[in-house]
């Protein structure tokens, strides 16, 4: 989920794992609410109503980490953005939202806001997905404390990606209200029994790490989060169709390619319901690359698991995966080939992930840098930041960073109020980013400047050196 950066894990593939492996785990199907997630067997479970609203409460057994799903009957009309402020107001009380977003889950669409506040005196990290279907409003949150939030939070983000609608229940309507897809006139099931389709590709660019290939033209991306997208087939059951998911991955947080491979291996042969095919090393277009197959038995259905794991140059690995049950092999395999044969860098050693230098409205505001000499623990050494004052930066902007040298590992925005603190606004590969995503920030009184940094944050850098220009764009 949004609330934590997806750098630190294999999302897709740890959902499956953590959910289906030695653990085990049971789905609560809830077909009044018109909804259904996976639980691990040895969390608590808990159920009530709280006024008019439906509430399911889960908790981990040693209570290091929740999750709750609310259901409401709303009036017609309500906005999503009055849903977020009584939930806000009434439920979370004084936390202090970081981040809000438009965000998809499953096919439904929401917004997603990470939180952080206190309970029973425990700093927590909170996670609220947000979503409006008709006359029922959804709310699926988890809360961790903060010292535990990078070693739980996969825990929690897996079994929250398994909320979906259900098609069943008097209460459930599609996302969006609109109408389910239909299946366009001669719609034939894609699988074995049709031999070897031909199916039409087209070109991904995926900007952030410099690299290109052809996937599937009649996918469309169903799912998106920072450093991780998902694409299907729209119009096939979501049980009978063949998944890509496509990841980026920084090097900053451990993440070399033989780092990533090593912890795929290890999820497989840790999980009794997984089956390792094989894995080998390669060159595919003159990039690094480790090639991975696995299946995984889900509740008597098996699931293969095609994975390319691909060294780039620059701040980060990549993935792209292939994900289907067993009837879809043959298609696995047809796009996994068409992935290797196409597979591409776009951008050159040293040229980091910048945006290319910006024309017409823009203007440079400055420098920031780093120069090597940082350790990650020392304040104030071996970099800069760029201050911006609020009335400089209009909602209707973009900040453009442009790498002039070195590496750029990640952009940290914070966001500095009166009296010198500084909150973290954004953290990620991204260079341009639009300023209305901060608007949460600079709508407050007390806000004075967005800090922009590389390869840093709250004036601690590491020891990868970058120098980028920062433009503000309209």
């Amino acid at each position: 989920m949004k609330i934590r950066s997806i750098i630190y894990g294999l999302i897709l593939f740890l959902t499956v794992l953590y959910l289906t492996g030695t653990s085990q785990a049971r789905v609560i199907n809830d077909a009044e609410c018109g909804f259904q997630v996976t639980i691990p067997n040895n969390w608590q479970t808990n159920s009530f109503m709280d006024g008019m609203d439906k509430v399911w409460a889960f908790a981990a057994p040693d209570n290091n980490a929740a999750i709750r799903i609310r259901t409401l009957k709303v009036q017609p009309g309500l906005s999503i953005d009055t849903l977020i402020s009584v939930f806000e107001t009434h439920i979370l009380g004084g936390g202090q939202r970081l981040i809000i977003e438009p965000y998809t889950l499953n096919g439904i669409n929401g917004k997603m806001a990470g939180y952080k506040g206190q309970f029973n005196n425990i700093d927590v990290g909170v996670g609220c997905f947000y979503t409006i279907q008709k006359r029922n409003a959804y709310i699926v949150w988890s809360m961790i404390p903060i010292s535990l939030f990078n070693a739980r939070s996969a825990e929690t983000d897996a079994i929250m990606n398994t909320f979906t609608l259900s098609r069943t229940g008097a209460n459930h309507y599609p996302a969006d209200d609109k109408d389910l897809p239909r299946k366009p006139h001669g719609y034939k099931p894609i699988g074995p029994a049709l031999g070897d389709r031909n199916f039409q590709y087209q070109i991904l660019t995926v900007d952030d790490s410099g690299f290109e290939f052809l996937y599937p033209k009649h996918f469309k991306r169903f799912q998106q989060s920072e450093g991780q997208t998902q694409w299907a087939d729209p119009d096939a059951a979501t049980g009978s169709r063949v998944v890509m998911v496509v990841q980026t991955l920084m090097r900053s947080a451990g993440n070399t390619m033989e780092a990533v491979h090593n912890r795929l291996i290890s999820q497989v042969k840790s999980n009794s319901a997984a089956k390792l095919l094989g894995s080998k090393q390669l060159r595919i277009n003159d990039i690094p690359s480790y090639e991975l197959r696995f299946t995984l038995n889900q509740q008597d259905h098996l699931k293969y698991f095609y994975y390319l794991v691909l060294d780039l140059q620059g701040p980060n690995v990549a993935t792209v995966s292939f994900v289907g049950p067993e009837s879809m092999q043959e298609e696995i395999e047809q796009h996994f080939a068409k992935l290797k044969e196409s597979v591409k860098q776009t951008q050159k050693p040293g040229t980091g992930i910048g945006v290319p230098e910006p024309t017409g409205k823009c203007r440079s505001l400055g420098q920031v840098y780093t120069d090597g000499t940082g350790d990650s623990r020392t304040k104030k050494r071996g970099g800069s930041y760029l201050a911006i004052a609020k009335k400089d930066i209009p909602l209707t902007s973009s900040i453009n960073i442009n790498v002039l040298s070195g590496t750029l590992s990640y952009v940290t925005i914070h966001a500095r109020y009166d009296g010198g603190t500084w909150s973290t606004a954004y953290q990620g590969p991204l260079t341009k980013l639009s300023v209305n995503q901060f608007k949460s920030f600079l709508s407050q009184p007390n806000c004075s400047h967005l800090i922009v940094s590389v390869n840093g944050a709250h004036e601690v850098y590491t020891s990868i050196p970058c120098k980028a220009k920062v433009n503000i764009c309209q």
